[in-house]
């Protein structure tokens, strides 16, 4: 069956589900986006609650696998957060806040209104940033108007707890980024600059063999 995730704000105790955004539920079945960076509407909702309601907080897309045994193994410099989070909220450190609708209560939103992210994707607190107009390629199409790309879009891998649990995880390389920006959610923020003494954190999220960006179609 694979693993499942919600997008869950732990400051606001709400979550996001994206079957309500005509999405599915495993991580690259909602990952993906097209080059308008607003064509899913799950991301997008996302993108436009990081921006309003939810801008500051603590979040994460959670797997239903994920609990402290796997940040102890996959995310180690990531643990003692995670770890807080349990305490925090007194979950068992078996279960996963995927749950945290049945176990925490917590609340779904829903009818979040799409919105476009600004150029740049960036870390207050890691002090990086993403230019989400130069992320690989995963496939392309053409219709009569143009031709379109899709691409994995950085965040949600980048906040991502859980990855390699299960089938609908991200498959290819560069997974030592996964999870990278996990216990430093809330300093995520949509620029159309870049902010003075920040480093590029380029993303090199791929499930195709080799990455290619869309100078190198251009090239091409």
């Amino acid at each position: 069956m694979g693993q499942y995730y919600k997008v869950v704000n732990f400051d606001k105790k709400e979550f996001l589900y994206s079957w309500d955004y005509d999405c599915g539920s495993k991580l690259m079945e909602f990952s993906y986006i097209g080059d308008d960076l607003g064509s899913n509407g799950f991301v997008s909702a996302l993108i436009n609650l990081l921006q309003t309601d939810w801008k500051g907080d603590r979040v994460l897309v959670v797997g239903d696998y994920s609990n402290v045994d796997y940040a102890n193994e996959n995310l180690p410099e990531k643990a003692d957060f995670i770890s807080s989070l349990y305490g925090e909220f007194g979950l068992d450190e078996n279960k996963s806040f995927y749950f945290c609708d049945e176990e925490l209560g917590f609340k779904k939103v829903s009818g979040v209104e799409p919105k476009k992210a600004r150029r740049y994707l960036v870390n207050k607190k890691t002090k990086e940033y993403v230019d989400l107009t130069d992320i690989p390629i995963e496939w392309s199409y053409e219709d009569d108007e143009g031709t379109y790309y899709t691409s994995i879009f950085p965040l949600m891998l980048l906040i991502a707890f859980g990855n390699g649990l299960g089938m609908g995880d991200y498959t290819g390389e560069e997974c030592s980024d996964i999870g990278s920006w996990c216990d430093s959610s809330d300093g995520i923020e949509f620029v159309d600059t870049i902010p003075k003494g920040f480093e590029e954190l380029r993303s090199y999220f791929t499930e195709n063999d080799k990455c290619v960006f869309l100078e190198d179609l251009k090239a091409s």
